[in-house]
């Protein structure tokens, strides 16, 4: 049995991405016997008596110093690294036991108009790269960034998948879309505008509605704006879905959107692992380059539609096509089962541990 230690600012009850990763690699680590302590930075992180807990300030100069005490076999940092410099600079004396778990380019998804502050924010992350023992990314579009950028780490794909099989059998077209999670800086509201302006009065001749449960941001009060502005009596908004009801709310729906902006084409959204638990394929409203996209069209679990170009048939094609788009979705979608991909993640990378 080993010790682990994971390092995360977030865990629940905190909502996203995040904790959702966090809590899962916690539970497989469990499963194989092994011991796990998380040190979270949240005040409020909801105690477990199935692994220990530490709560204090990831700046805290004693973070490593807390770690070492602790005589781990295994440390996961995972992003965002709120570990302060002081911090960075001692990872030298942890490397050989540590992974750096990339959620997003920390660089990319924390803007500064600081160039200082830019780029020390690099600085730090290209120095928690480099001291790594393995850096665990979930989009092959990140490893690109970090070679462009001459950053020649040991890289393993680590996607976020999905844990559970909401629904097992195809599901039927009922012309109800919906959209789950962030909509944030991440998501392009300009290609929200121009989708819905483009093809609202093709929306409204085939009765199509589009549901979003989304969480608080500024670019939520934007499209929400747009919305009445618009006349959008076809799209309605919701409060993100609690667990306990999130399969019954959610069989109504066949399709399930995102909207990732240009400048973040390396992200996969972790909607598009909530989409394949429910069997329903994803529409991305893009250009195509991203790698969301990327993967929906290798995988055939979802397509896209691109917000510049005019679809006389738009809506008619997505309502004929659906049967073979659905179907597609339940033969491919277990390549981003968690469980496999975990587990060779755990025999591949981590046999030492056993």
């Amino acid at each position: 049995m080993a010790k682990i230690v994971i390092v995360s600012h977030w865990y629940y009850p905190a909502q996203g991405a995040a904790p959702y990763r966090i809590q899962n690699l916690i539970k497989f680590f469990i499963s194989k016997q092994h011991e796990v302590i998380l040190i979270t930075g949240q005040e409020d992180a909801i105690i477990d008596d199935s692994f220990g807990m530490i709560k204090m300030n990831l700046k805290n100069p004693k973070l490593i110093k807390t770690i070492n005490s602790l005589d781990p076999d295994l440390i996961f940092f995972s992003v965002p690294p709120t570990f302060g410099i002081v911090n960075i600079k001692k990872l030298q004396d942890i490397k050989n036991k540590l992974i750096f778990d990339i959620r997003d380019p920390l660089t990319f998804t924390y803007h500064s108009r600081n160039p200082i502050k830019k780029n020390l924010l690099w600085q730090m992350e290209k120095y928690l790269l480099e001291h790594s023992r393995l850096n665990l990314i979930n989009s092959t579009g990140i490893k690109d960034i970090y070679l462009e950028r001459k950053v020649n780490s040991k890289y393993y794909l680590l996607p976020n998948g999905f844990d559970i099989t909401l629904f097992s059998h195809k599901r039927e077209f009922t012309g109800n879309f919906f959209y789950f999670g962030a909509f944030n800086v991440m998501h392009s509201t300009i290609n929200f505008y121009k989708f819905f302006t483009r093809h609202k009065d093709s929306i409204k001749k085939h009765d199509f509605t589009f549901d979003f449960y989304c969480f608080p941001s500024t670019q939520l009060e934007e499209i929400k704006e747009i919305t009445v502005n618009e006349g959008f009596n076809f799209i309605h908004f919701y409060e993100p879905i609690l667990d306990i009801e999130f399969k019954d709310k959610l069989k109504h729906y066949s399709i399930g959107l995102t909207f990732v902006r240009t400048v973040y084409n390396y992200s996969m959204p972790s909607k598009f692992y909530t989409h394949l638990a429910l069997g329903i394929p994803t529409m991305n409203i893009s250009f195509g380059r991203s790698i969301i996209s990327q993967v929906c069209r290798k995988y055939n679990l979802g397509f896209d539609i691109n917000p510049d170009k005019e679809e006389n048939n738009c809506c008619i094609n997505i309502e004929n096509n659906y049967d073979e788009l659905a179907k597609n979705v339940l033969e491919n979608r277990n390549i981003y089962s968690w469980q496999k991909i975990v587990e060779e993640f755990y025999n591949t990378q981590l046999a030492w541990l056993k």
